[in-house]
């Protein structure tokens, strides 16, 4: 599909490691869609010119009807396509940030269970300050997991929205598979109306060589002719909307597109505190080992 248009730029290029990268390659896929040639306007065959004009002319319209026609399956045909892409690479992202909060609260419980052992098998009164001061620090972890947990429930609900959102493009897109065959069927439809009306016309033409009464018979062809104008009047009508619907899938897209580079963001951002507090659980597990050093030292003393 040709996508010449010097109105519509690509974004700049990132390097090769950005992460960002697919989503701005797709973005800009997306922005160079063509929907075809508008409708031709169709100059009337005049019978007062001969048959010969009036065939050609006629056979004109129908060969841009069909192109037409070709055109906008093909288009319809590369949208589906896209959506299905984007469809999949959702599910993945999903699936993987599922596994991803599964193993942030798997570390919650841990840090609990380390909490509650610590407790059982010091000695208050020997380390009465130093477990005040350790209960302090898991007091702020607490707080700090709680915080944590929050922005787990928050990316969830991130998910369940991105679910969503997925569910009503496939379903969009099976709607527009859907119409894609009705038009399909109309087309065949057309062509065989087109069909019979050639070969009326080559009877008609026929009859006029042969018979005397050739308004009669131009009269009829007339009434042919206009019977075939509006069945092309209503393939450009259908071929309309199908351009019109495509053009509302591409901005869905394009919002969808940019919300997941939202989500990507708050997704680094959330990584980062992950880190931070990886980190701090560090810190707190040498603590503890210094304080259980410290308690072994000191039954050893007594």
């Amino acid at each position: 599909m040709s996508s010449a248009n010097p109105a519509k730029r690509r974004p700049k290029r990132r390097s090769s490691n950005d992460p960002d990268r697919p989503y701005l390659q797709l973005q800009a896929d997306v922005l160079e869609l063509d929907y075809g040639s508008p409708a031709r306007s169709r100059k009337l065959p005049n019978l007062s010119q001969g048959r010969d004009t009036e065939k050609e002319e006629m056979k004109v319209d129908i060969d841009e009807a069909m192109r037409r026609r070709r055109v906008a399956n093909e288009e319809t045909d590369e949208i589906v396509e896209m959506l299905k892409k984007k469809v999949d690479t959702s599910k993945e992202r999903i699936s993987a940030l599922e596994d991803k909060v599964k193993d942030q609260e798997a570390e919650i419980e841990k840090l609990k269970g380390i909490n509650n052992r610590l407790q059982t098998e010091n000695n208050a009164e020997m380390l009465e300050s130093k477990i005040f001061s350790l209960k302090r620090e898991l007091e702020d972890k607490d707080a700090e997991i709680w915080g944590l947990k929050r922005a787990n429930s928050r990316w969830k609900d991130l998910l369940q929205e991105e679910k969503a959102n997925t569910k009503q493009i496939t379903s969009e897109a099976k709607t527009l598979e859907t119409e894609k065959a009705e038009q399909a069927k109309n087309y065949q439809a057309l062509e065989g109306t087109i069909s019979n009306l050639k070969q009326a016309i080559r009877d008609k033409e026929q009859l006029l060589s042969e018979s005397s009464e050739q308004k009669t018979e131009i009269n009829a062809l007339t009434a042919g002719r206009q019977d075939l104008e509006r069945d092309l009047d209503e393939a450009n009508q259908k071929l309309s909307s199908a351009v019109e619907n495509g053009k509302s899938l591409q901005l869905e897209l394009i919002g969808e597109i940019t919300r997941a580079q939202e989500l990507q963001e708050e997704k680094r951002a959330l990584n980062s505190e992950l880190e931070k507090k990886e980190k701090l659980l560090d810190t707190l597990r040498k603590s503890i080992r210094a304080i259980r050093a410290f308690t072994n030292d000191e039954r050893l003393v007594s």
